[in-house]
Parts: structure tokens; C-alpha cells; sequence
């Protein structure tokens, strides 16, 4: 769902991989993601998964993706255009390490909300295998919307994350007030 809304989510003025790290980040977190769930699903079929087990595929996966986007934006060099005849105006990406500490944060605090989201789909597709199977039963209804609350807060952090970041960049054209509460001006 989310590689669908991306490009709807995603208004930046580039499109160059060597100038979008986060989004570039978040593509290679969710295909590693799926070649991961993939390649678990055809190796253990019809095996069970806890949730255990589910955080550290998941969360190590993205973890690691993470790591290498940070490795591959911070270490090498980024190429200032293809000749020197078409280089234009400078970039318009603040180069302040509060700006780069910021983006490390929200990256890292990412990295965990995915994993909690994905903890939640674990839960919630859990449950309704269980109530499924056994029946529809008070703990399990109420294990379904906890799971269905934690998927819900995930996404709603996640999008105020991208907004913050997106916001502290100056690529918001469109303020959103709601997501804004709290913050200092």
C-alpha cells in the first residue's frame, strides 16, 4: 500500500536517487521487505511465525537497508551533475548539520515505527486467523483492535515524520496546521 501511495506522497522537485534519501530509503526498505517476505513464505510454508520472530526478519530488514542508505548517503561523495555544462542553480537542500541530525533522527525513529507497523499487521492478520478458525471470541476481538490501533498510530507517526522532515526542508507547499500542533516557530 504504501509503494502505491508513494509517488501521490512524494511532491519533490528532483527526481535524482543521489538527492532524495529518504524516499530513495524507504524504496529500498519495502522491496527488501517483500523479496524478504518472499523468499521467508516459499521457505517456511504454512509454518507458524511469531511475533518475535516477525520483528527481527522485518525490523532487521529494514534495519539494514537503513544502514546501508545512510552508509551509501554519507560516505560517498554526491556527484554534482552529469557535465558541466548542464549544472544549473545550486541545490536548494540546506546543508546545516541540524538539518543532517534531524534526518538521521527521523530515519532511525522510522526504521522503529515500520517495525511496530509491521508488528501490527503480524497481529492483526493473527487474530483473524485465529477467530477464523476458533471462533470469534472476546480476548481475540480485543487483541484485533489493539493490533488495528498500533497499525493506525504507526501510519499516522509515520506521516507526521515525513511531513516534519518534508517541512524542515522547505518542500511543503501545503501546510497541514493539525500536524503542526506543538511545534515552536
Amino acid at each position: 500500500m504504501a509503494l502505491v501511495l508513494l509517488p501521490f506522497i512524494d511532491r519533490g522537485k528532483t527526481k535524482r536517487i543521489a538527492k532524495r534519501p529518504l524516499y530513495t530509503t524507504l524504496g529500498m526498505i519495502f522491496t527488501a521487505e517483500v523479496v524478504v517476505l518472499a523468499v521467508w513464505g516459499h521457505m517456511t510454508p504454512g509454518a507458524p511465525i511469531t511475533n518475535l520472530e516477525a520483528l527481527l526478519v522485518l525490523g532487521g530488514t529494514a534495519l539494514l537497508m537503513s544502514l546501508i542508505s545512510f552508509s551509501a548517503y554519507t560516505l560517498l561523495p554526491a556527484r554534482a551533475g552529469r557535465s558541466g555544462a548542464q549544472q544549473s542553480a545550486p541545490s536548494v537542500e540546506p546543508a546545516s548539520t541540524g538539518v543532517h541530525a534531524a534526518s538521521a533522527w527521523t530515519s532511525a525513529v522510522f526504521v522503529g515505527v515500520l517495525a511496530a507497523g509491521a508488528l501490527s499487521i503480524g497481529g492483526s492478520i493473527n487474530s483473524i486467523v485465529v477467530m477464523g478458525v476458533a471462533g470469534i471470541s472476546a480476548p481475540e476481538v480485543g487483541t484485533l483492535a489493539v493490533s488495528l490501533a498500533g497499525l493506525s498510530l504507526s501510519v499516522l507517526v509515520a506521516t507526521l515524520l515525513l511531513y516534519r522532515l518534508d517541512f524542515g526542508r522547505g518542500r511543503i507547499k501545503r501546510r497541514v496546521r493539525a500536524f503542526e500542533v506543538g511545534w515552536r516557530e
